[in-house]
């Protein structure tokens, strides 16, 4: 998996990572989630998202790899699986949640980590917001057993600013 960190900070320093985390697929102040991008590709697109938003007060950053196993891991990028997850939260799927998560509300994604925490899921697997055609793994450390999650720094490390 990938993410982007400030630059030179340890990437897995959870206690801060997981205090300050908030997000589409978290609520900030009830539970943390450790964001990961499938690809370098994906990451990077997160960061130039990052960065279109905040501007120079995003800072230096670097493009970390991780070695992660987890489970159990809802795949949401699957229509069918996406659906009945939205119906079992008591709510309508959206028609772009698949094609363009940018347009679809925060909430609704927040309600769908709820109800898949709420159901024991450890990750959920979605759509990247800024590249579609991406996916990213967002792992929840609070739900389960600490045996369910594995993390570890991986071997690359590259500058992006």
């Amino acid at each position: 998996m990938w993410r982007h960190v400030p630059a030179g900070r340890e990437p897995l320093h959870l206690g801060t990572l997981l205090a300050q985390s908030h997000g589409r697929w978290n609520r900030r102040g009830e539970y943390a989630a450790l964001y990961t991008a499938c690809t370098a590709e994906g990451a990077r697109a997160e960061w130039v998202r990052l960065v279109a938003g905040a501007g120079s007060a995003v800072g230096s950053r670097d493009l970390v790899s991780l070695d992660v196993v987890v489970s159990p891991v809802l795949d949401l990028t699957e229509a069918s699986r996406y659906q009945t997850l939205a119906q079992r939260a008591g709510f309508n799927p959206h028609p772009k949640f698949l094609t363009d998560l940018a347009a679809v509300p925060y909430d609704h994604c927040q309600q769908l980590a709820d109800q898949a925490r709420a159901e024991g899921a450890t990750a959920l697997l979605v759509p990247s917001a800024p590249a579609p055609a991406e996916k990213n793994l967002i792992i929840y450390i609070d739900v389960v057993a600490p045996k369910h999650v594995q993390l570890a720094n991986g071997p690359d490390r590259i500058r992006l600013s």
